[in-house]
């Protein structure tokens, strides 16, 4: 869920088109009646860990609260107030929140000050005209640069070679482009003179470029630099007219593309349980949020299990580079693979959940989202079933007795285990299965190795009980114990990937006992 925080006076009206975002996708919208409701709201349960979008006006007091909270990996700011001063808003360079501005009168400064939300999302600079360099020199022709910079040098215009792959074209106040190659958009909205030759095939001609024949170029470029107040105000006359439902257009479509991304983050993600009680357990969780991010952008949710943080290490570099990813700290100690289920349950970070060990890995990118609302990683036989020493976890959950009939003889053939409790699932099909069975009461139940062991058999019957598809598709990757070795090291793995042994493998299993 995407939840969408408005300020109730804000005339929506001239937010340009915040409706049209609301209405497009899948957006929760909470009216507020001051910005300091904001945090009573992302505080509880099911908004806490889900994409939000405050729509408010850009100040140090709202950066730093979201900060404190640590909230930053979860929150996109639209700023819809008039910014006058680019250093009286500075600051947000030290807040790792990401912001974008919805008021185009803004284009100026906020381009100069606020960070882009991914590489897709392209940022227009503004680079004020007192700055900038007289005459860059764009083109493939070695002799005919450097003629036309000598004649430029001779009248004493001052002019530069450039590359337009490697040097910055916003630099320069003028831009002689003798091959017609240059994309115009960004210089124009800094109002640069772009000067073309004309006898070029330009697909990007506008009415700001000047078109003239290759032996005219260096006169107009002279006469040009000469008058250059005055050709600015010839070329651009009508631009901040012209353009402003262009800015608009290209302000609502970064915003549109920035949603497209939450709403696919948003869709499915990925939860860790992770335990480290070694430096050889510390290297798992590691290695288990690079092989995802190798392959996906989705966000990352680590439970960590009463781990000992004087194991938990990481390169400082590395560690930098880690984003999307929120770590909880479970107070539940002990508990293992249920407290994936239990803060799924809590706070919903995602429709749907792959719930996996820190010591499971990808090694190809798997379409999880094909597999319905629930599809164990892999399972195992009935043979491994125990009503005995299940019994317990069984009578402590509601509905306990409609799953007794799968330990019958003839049921039997019906049913497999989820190995590690690891599955595919969707937080509909979760919250059903909560609520039928109050199965998350079993958290003051599991409290040692054997439980958390009889759980893989008794969250296998909730599931096929509800599910009977999983009586002939219970898992992705099949039995286990034929997929891999069973106590595959860790160490085996790393040679094994530096050797390029695995590459009929999507997916990685190693064992420590632990």
């Amino acid at each position: 869920m995407i939840n969408l925080f408005i300020n109730k006076n804000v005339d929506l009206q001239n937010c340009l088109s915040i409706k049209y975002l609301i209405d497009k996708y899948s957006i929760k919208k909470i009216v507020i009646d001051n910005e300091l409701e904001i945090y009573e709201y992302i505080l509880k349960n099911q908004i806490l860990y889900n994409y939000n979008i405050i729509v408010e006006e850009l100040n140090k007091d709202l950066l730093e609260r979201l900060t404190i909270i640590n909230y930053c990996n979860n929150v996109i700011l639209l700023n819809i107030a008039k910014l006058d001063k680019i250093l009286d808003y500075s600051y947000v360079k030290n807040y790792n929140i990401k912001i974008i501005d919805y008021n185009y009168e803004n284009i100026e400064i906020i381009n100069n000050i606020i960070p882009i939300l991914n590489e897709d999302n392209k940022i227009y600079k503004i680079i004020p005209q007192e700055k900038k360099r007289e005459i860059g020199i764009v083109g493939n022709d070695t002799d005919e640069k450097n003629k036309l910079l000598q004649k430029l040098l001779f009248n004493d215009i001052q002019a530069i070679l450039i590359d337009e792959n490697k040097d910055n074209l916003l630099e320069y106040k003028m831009i002689i482009d003798l091959d017609n190659k240059i994309n115009n958009e960004e210089l124009i909205m800094n109002k640069t003179i772009i000067i073309k030759n004309k006898k070029g095939n330009d697909k990007i001609k506008t009415k700001y470029t000047i078109d003239i024949n290759d032996d005219s170029i260096g006169i107009l470029s002279l006469f040009t630099i000469k008058n250059y107040q005055q050709m600015i105000n010839t070329i651009y006359k009508n631009y901040d007219e012209n353009e402003q439902e262009q800015i608009k257009e290209y302000i609502e479509k970064r915003v549109d593309n920035m949603m497209k991304e939450m709403e696919l983050r948003d869709k499915i993600g990925f939860i860790m349980i992770r335990h480290v009680c070694d430096e050889r357990t510390n290297n798992y969780w590691i290695e288990n949020y690079r092989s995802v991010r190798k392959y996906y952008s989705n966000k990352i949710i680590i439970i960590d299990d009463n781990s000992n943080y004087n194991y938990i290490k990481m390169d400082e570099e590395e560690e930098k580079k880690i984003y999307n990813c929120e770590i909880i700290q479970s107070e539940h100690k002990g508990r293992g693979e249920i407290l994936g289920y239990y803060y799924y349950y809590k706070y919903r970070f995602f429709e749907k959940a792959v719930i996996i060990h820190d010591s499971v890995f990808m090694n190809k990118k798997i379409d999880f989202d094909q597999f319905g609302d629930i599809r164990f990683i892999w399972h195992f036989t009935a043979n491994w079933f125990d009503k005995t020493t299940e019994n317990k976890l069984l009578s402590n959950i509601e509905q306990g007795q409609e799953l007794e009939k799968y330990y019958e003889k003839e049921n039997r053939v019906l049913i497999n285990g989820c190995f590690g409790v690891q599955s595919v699932i969707t937080y509909k099909f979760l919250y059903e299965l909560e609520e039928k069975y109050k199965f998350l009461n079993l958290l003051d139940i599991i409290d040692n190795r054997n439980e958390r062991m009889n759980f893989e058999r008794i969250f296998a019957l909730m599931c096929i009980n509800e599910r009977d598809i999983l009586i002939s598709k219970p898992s992705i990757y099949g039995v286990i114990h034929e997929y891999l070795r069973f106590g595959y090291p860790y160490e085996e793995y790393l040679e094994d990937k530096k050797e390029n042994r695995l590459l009929d493998k999507d997916i990685i299993k190693v064992w420590t006992g632990r």
